[in-house]
């Protein structure tokens, strides 16, 4: 059995569409968290919202210090799209979900890219969260 060390801690997250990027820099795609690899094991890594997990995922793609999650690892029934929409340079349009968990709400706290750029490719069928939304390595 494998000694339980703890994963690599994500950078401070970056507003989504790039807002606080510095200007003329166009950030890297990350690694996914395959890539991010301790004693040969992935990182396992869950979206907490008013106490629940909404998404965990060994499987997670990085960028820009947000865990982007495979939408088949995040759980639907707290997810409602929201009429929000944001361009971002290289990723292409992002679209919004509001989570909702036991009557707390967070809009737009979630968002994906349906139809990334190609440079985006990675991100395709994933979510991203931020606000009031956890993201905690728990390995």
């Amino acid at each position: 059995m494998l000694p339980r060390l703890p994963c690599r801690r994500r950078s401070p997250r970056a507003l989504p569409g790039g807002k606080d990027w510095p200007a003329g820099r166009v950030p890297r795609m990350g690694g996914s968290s395959t890539e991010r690899r301790i004693e040969g094991r992935a990182c396992m890594v869950e979206a907490r919202f008013n106490g629940r997990v909404i998404a965990r995922s060994r499987d997670t793609v990085l960028v820009e210090g947000n865990h982007y999650f495979p939408m088949q690892a995040v759980s639907q029934q707290y997810l409602t799209a929201s009429r929000s929409k944001s361009l971002c340079p290289w990723k292409g349009i992002a679209s919004y979900y509001t989570v909702e968990v036991d009557g707390q709400r967070d809009r737009n706290a979630a968002w994906t890219y349906r139809h990334p750029f190609p440079l985006a490719r990675k991100i395709k069928d994933h979510v991203a969260f931020w606000g009031s939304v956890h993201i905690e390595d728990t390995d």
